[in-house]
């Protein structure tokens, strides 16, 4: 799978989201790497919201497996989708 955008929202009822997290990729499940730009670890904004979506775009990846490591939040709670297309 190439991931090229994802997209978040927060919980639709409560005050419930996520306003910065990180992705991590691998191809065996065990050895993540840490989407970086430019040598960095790349900190996604998320929410401002709880029902305001965010469509963020990177470089294309592939990856077998995907984790997404919240940073700041109000409360942890997040619907996700990530875009992509077979290879």
């Amino acid at each position: 799978m190439i991931s090229l955008h994802n997209y978040f929202e927060g919980r639709d009822v409560f005050h419930e989201h996520v306003k910065e997290y990180k992705l991590a990729f691998s191809n065996d499940g065990s050895n993540f790497q840490v989407y970086q730009e430019n040598g960095q670890d790349k900190n996604f904004i998320g929410n401002c919201d709880h029902f305001t979506p965010v469509l963020n775009t990177f470089n294309p990846v592939t990856a077998r497996y995907v984790k997404i490591f919240v940073g700041k939040s109000s409360y942890p709670c997040m619907r996700a989708e990530l875009y992509g297309c077979d290879v």
